[in-house]
């Protein structure tokens, strides 16, 4: 379907659209997607459209070619060998994924593998390669609080990555909330949403329809957040100032190591341990989040009556009531990532009944 696309840039462009290039496509008018919509209805919505009117546009990632005529395109048959393969796909054996096999065909043998699945802990090394510290534990210190944080860059592969690690470095807490790697950019309406999301898309050239919204332009490594939130960040949380200093200490040694030339989730020995390490002190600053609270309290609150949310929420008071770090620690502690962590720890088990 075609879609109205930026032909040509005049030299006194406005400071709203100054990241728009030549072929970037229309994508919404006054909030209002272009999707859906054809070219003709695209053009009418431009013209009966109240002035001034916001447009939004996205960056075009392939070229479109016209496809010849039918009478024109040249006929395809597969080869005797290919025919040959498909028979005997069902047949083929296939080994452990990163391991070898081998079919024998009248005139060569075939080999052949599946990859091996990697873990994630790869992604944590394209955090350490391409971002600042101080930007990382700010935009965690966000999603703890379960805000709205969109990562956003021209690169899908990057934004996915970050996401991913953004995830792994919350641990032992567990996102609750929506997560969308890679929003579609016909659907970025859902960034109305008034629910706490983490999700990926790519680059923005405006971001003011989203007053409530933190953007993290990872191509830039910059970080707009709307005024309330500012005052977040590393400084503003327990062993924030910690954390940071641990991630830039991991980034100096990952990115001081010999290139290996393999792609990124293909870790090298030191590469892994690095990642491993600073996984785990990561995952100690974040346990000290929470507080010494025994279960054997909650469990006499619990038989008085409460809930274990109130009872929770009751012991939680006493110990945030001192800290340095109140005014954070009074919104975590109302999140759900921090109410099922504790559930999962101090929840009492029901007892089993002996059987008869």
């Amino acid at each position: 379907m075609d879609k109205p696309m930026v032909k040509s840039i005049d030299s006194d462009q406005s400071k709203d659209y100054e990241r728009v290039k030549v072929g970037d496509i229309l994508e919404a008018v006054d909030s209002i997607a272009t999707a859906s919509m054809s070219f003709e209805q695209t053009l009418t919505l431009l013209e009966k459209g109240k002035r001034p009117m916001r447009l939004r546009f996205r960056r075009s990632t392939m070229t479109e070619q016209a496809s010849p005529p039918p009478s024109k395109r040249h006929r395809q048959y597969l080869s005797t060998l290919s025919v040959d393969v498909l028979h005997r796909a069902r047949r083929m054996k296939i080994n452990d994924p990163g391991h070898w096999s081998t079919t024998r065909f009248p005139t060569f043998d075939f080999s052949y593998q599946f990859p091996e699945r990697h873990s994630d802990r790869w992604s944590i090394g394209a955090v350490l390669r391409l971002l600042t510290p101080d930007k990382v534990v700010k935009t965690m210190a966000y999603l703890l609080l379960e805000k709205q944080v969109v990562i956003m860059s021209d690169s899908p592969a990057k934004v996915s990555a970050v996401c991913t690690a953004l995830l792994l470095l919350l641990s032992p807490f567990q996102w609750q909330s929506t997560y969308i790697p890679l929003l579609p950019s016909g659907l970025l309406d859902f960034l109305h949403s008034p629910v706490p999301f983490l999700v990926g898309c790519h680059s923005l050239h405006e971001t003011s329809e989203w007053a409530d919204v933190c953007f993290y332009d990872i191509d830039r490594d910059s970080i707009a957040v709307p005024a309330v939130m500012r005052h977040l960040g590393s400084s503003s949380m327990p062993n924030g100032v910690e954390l940071c200093r641990l991630l830039q200490e991991a980034k100096e040694r990952f990115c001081a190591l010999h290139p290996s030339g393999k792609p990124w989730y293909e870790l090298s020995d030191e590469q892994d341990m690095i990642i491993t390490l600073t996984l785990q002190e990561a995952d100690i600053f974040l346990r000290d989040l929470g507080f010494d609270i025994s279960s054997q309290d909650l469990a006499a609150l619990i038989s008085g009556g409460q809930s274990f949310y109130n009872s929770l929420q009751k012991e939680v008071a006493k110990e945030v009531r001192n800290s340095i770090y109140k005014d954070y620690l009074d919104k975590f502690t109302q999140t759900q990532l921090f109410c099922q962590y504790y559930e999962s720890l101090l929840q009492p088990k029901p007892q089993e009944k002996p059987q008869t």
